[in-house]
């Protein structure tokens, strides 16, 4: 490709110095006009030395095509002449409108260059840099989901221990209720009632002990939830931006 654009840098420029190069050595002789719009518009350059500018504008841009530092910015400048040249002999002078649609593609040849293109226009990749970047968020976005799963279900299997200590909180002081009731009953029991009162004192400390490890755990689950929750709150609204970014 590197090769196709010199040798259409080449092509593009030898018509411009030709021409160009011509004015200045010895105009070539224009036809006469018999009507024609586009011969009397190039008379009228002449006559108004608007030649000159068009003329000396060609030879610089085809020297400039020829040195390949120059050539890409050589190109740019003459692509919109090339384009008003096409225009001219369309809607002026027909006869030459095979040659200037060839060097509008001759033009277009060289100009297509992606690392110049890219160096020109570098917004040109910022909506693949963002759709890239918004693909790699909804990952994480999935990601954080299973974790934030994975949380819920560990304080469902919480809750779930917690309600059985607590009923068997209740089981337990139940028991304790009709110990105590079946020793008032009887006399001298006083032994009896010291040893289910210590058991039951056991009991709560132990149910105690382990509702505060659950309920620190169920804290620090809380806590982990809420931190993914924000985290990926973030995260949909960076990919809600990106994605509108991206249109």
């Amino acid at each position: 490709m590197r090769i196709a654009r010199t040798v259409a840098a080449v092509l593009l420029a030898l018509p411009l110095l030709l021409f160009g190069g011509s004015y200045f050595i010895h105009p070539f002789p224009l036809p006469p006009a018999n009507g024609s719009l586009g011969i009397e518009m190039l008379q009228l350059m002449r006559v108004g030395h608007l030649s000159i500018a068009v003329t000396a504008s060609h030879v610089l841009i085809g020297i400039f095509l020829l040195v390949p530092l120059t050539r890409f910015v050589a190109a740019l400048l003459q692509l919109p002449i090339t384009i008003g040249i096409l225009a001219f002999h369309v809607t002026m002078w027909p006869e030459g409108a095979a040659v200037a649609g060839a060097l509008l593609i001759l033009n277009v040849l060289v100009l297509a260059d992606p690392q110049q293109l890219r160096a020109l226009f570098p917004f040109s990749d910022y909506g693949f840099r963002r759709r890239d970047e918004a693909l790699a968020m909804v990952g994480e976005l999935q990601s954080d989901l299973q974790e934030l799963d994975a949380s819920h279900e560990t304080s469902s299997d919480l809750d779930e221990q917690v309600s059985i200590a607590v009923k068997q909180f209740g089981e337990a002081v139940s028991r304790f209720v009709a110990t105590i009731s079946s020793v008032a009953a009887k006399t001298g029991g006083s032994e009896q009632l010291s040893t289910v009162t210590q058991q039951m004192q056991e009991t709560q400390m132990s149910f105690n002990l382990q509702y505060l490890q659950l309920q620190s755990q169920m804290q620090r689950e809380s806590r982990s939830y809420t931190a993914i929750s924000n985290i990926m709150k973030t995260k949909h609204d960076t990919v809600k931006d990106s994605i509108s970014n991206i249109r």
